[in-house]
């Protein structure tokens, strides 16, 4: 009989140190890419050639030892030409810019970002992803007018109700709620689906009418449908002023922003984070996920708005003051929509906000005034 070789756990450790830095280095340079981690089939090849020399060394050495000495090299040798693979495609192939884009996005880079998706959709107009990754950027940026630029003309060659739902993100955003809301019903209409509830709560929360996202949210988009709505749902409760149930609401979105974040580290996933954390009266952390977010993007309206609401919450409403004045240059709906939040209720009645407000609020109107009257779009708000 022959004799089992004792289990190798020098072999085992040596592998496992192996595929850790291989997987780690894919993954560095599929961040640099612009692509994040492996996708799918990526992630079952690394598996697959992960396990069967593991298997050989839990197996004590049963496995034929060419297997064992040629497996290892291979599947390095796969994943990393899987790699280089993605990394030249990103780099070399028709989606380079979007590939860029994303890359410049998850840095926090927005400017360069939204350069990047500029060429991209010159090239290629109708791309969802190069769409939707402009909308967000540009909309982080409060240049709205251009995110509807690139939107109307997708939509006048296709309308798609991916395309109108991405619209009513920006409309909203501008406070030109009922053209969101008319563009929601559109997409709902082309593709029934109870995301697009979801859409519509958004678009209410976005556009300050609380009462009514809370409806929608009672109803087909409830959080039992759809777990982010978790994160909605804590809003709309925190601007009524009902901290408790906020608070219970963020606790429950709290693990899927988290998620969300780890997936795709943007940087609204993080303010949307930093959201729930003040919800929760965890000031100190929800404002070292602001301040990640100002480092890369100073003047990021949402951010400042943020930090308002935690100057609120701890009486200092004229550093509240003073970081919702900041927010309001760079997008001044978010002065008109703070005056309806009961989060910034210490501050409605502090001396310099009236006259803040009067002064965003005519800048707001203006800014809407030209998104309605941007070419291509009717009096009703429609593209034609």
């Amino acid at each position: 009989m022959g004799t089992t070789r004792p289990f190798n756990f020098a072999v085992l450790g040596a592998w496992l140190l192996a595929t850790l830095l291989v997987v780690v280095g894919t993954n560095v340079i599929g961040d640099a890419a612009g692509v994040g981690w492996l996708p799918g089939t990526g992630r079952i090849l690394a598996l697959v050639f992960w396990l069967v020399p593991t298997g050989h060394c839990l197996t004590a050495g049963r496995c034929a030892p060419v297997a064992h000495a040629l497996l290892g090299p291979l599947s390095i040798m796969v994943r990393g030409t899987y790699a280089w693979i993605v990394w030249l495609r990103a780099r070399l192939g028709p989606n380079r810019e979007l590939f860029r884009g994303i890359a410049h996005l998850r840095a926090g880079r927005l400017e360069q970002a939204a350069t990047a998706f500029d060429r991209h959709l010159k090239r290629k107009p109708l791309d969802l992803a190069g769409l939707a990754h402009a909308t967000l950027c540009l909309m982080a940026l409060a240049r709205q007018g251009e995110a509807l630029g690139y939107l109307d003309a997708a939509l006048r060659r296709n309308a798609r109700a991916e395309v109108l739902s991405l619209r009513a993100l920006v409309l909203s955003s501008s406070g030109a709620t009922e053209d969101a809301l008319r563009d929601i019903g559109a997409a709902m209409a082309l593709r029934p689906n109870s995301a697009y509830h979801y859409y519509r709560a958004l678009v209410l929360v976005l556009g300050g009418r609380v009462d009514e996202a809370l409806e929608v949210l009672k109803g087909p988009a409830r959080p039992a449908k759809c777990p982010f709505s978790w994160y909605l749902l804590g809003v709309v409760l925190s601007a009524k002023g009902e901290a408790d149930k906020a608070a219970d609401a963020g606790s429950r979105a709290l693990p899927i922003l988290k998620t969300a974040r780890l997936l795709g580290p943007t940087p609204w996933a993080r303010l949307a984070e930093a959201h729930m954390l003040a919800q929760m009266a965890r000031l100190e952390q929800a404002e070292r996920a602001i301040a990640r977010t100002l480092v890369t993007n100073p003047g990021d309206h949402e951010a400042l708005t943020l930090q308002a609401i935690i100057h609120c919450r701890r009486g200092d409403t004229d550093k509240a003051l003073q970081a919702l004045e900041q927010a309001g240059r760079r997008n001044p709906f978010s002065v008109v929509t703070a005056a309806k939040d009961a989060f910034f209720a210490p501050l409605v009645a502090a001396p310099g906000f009236p006259i803040l407000l009067e002064r965003a609020t005519r800048e707001w109107e203006a800014r809407l005034l030209a998104i309605r009257g941007r070419p291509g779009v009717t009096e009703s708000g429609a593209t034609s």
